[in-house]
């Protein structure tokens, strides 16, 4: 676990929330969920012109403008680029993993953003 920081200011309860959340971090580290995308992510690194073509075309992909009009094509000519590396076992199997715990934490974050009222009425 990381050493607490204080921050000034702080109530305590606050201090009891991160402890909890730090719990709660390392639960979700327990989990087999965690633990099949840890592995399939050094499963993935071992190949490492595999590894290195894979983050070229998420950082492509990134940067894909989901408002320009030729998103569509780009986006299927990408994937045209990259499918040879997409179709890898290691990299699928890692993609698995990674969505199954990106949705574990986007569950989590709709739990707290879903109970947890902040008026943000100034952004409309």
């Amino acid at each position: 676990m990381q050493s607490e920081k204080k921050e000034p200011g702080l109530l305590p309860e606050a201090d009891q929330v991160v402890r909890r959340t730090q719990d709660l971090t390392a639960f979700i580290k327990e989990t087999e969920d965690y633990r099949r995308y840890k592995k399939s992510l050094k499963v993935l690194k071992e190949h490492q012109e595999t590894y290195q073509k894979f983050n070229e075309f998420r950082r492509k992909n990134l940067y894909l403008d989901e408002q320009e009009e030729a998103y569509f094509e780009k986006a299927d000519a990408l994937y045209d680029e990259y499918k040879d590396i997409l179709m890898e076992s290691c990299v699928m199997d890692f993609l698995r993993s990674e969505e199954t715990v990106n949705t574990m934490l986007r569950r989590v974050y709709d739990c707290l953003a879903g109970e947890i009222q902040i008026d943000v009425s100034y952004m409309d």
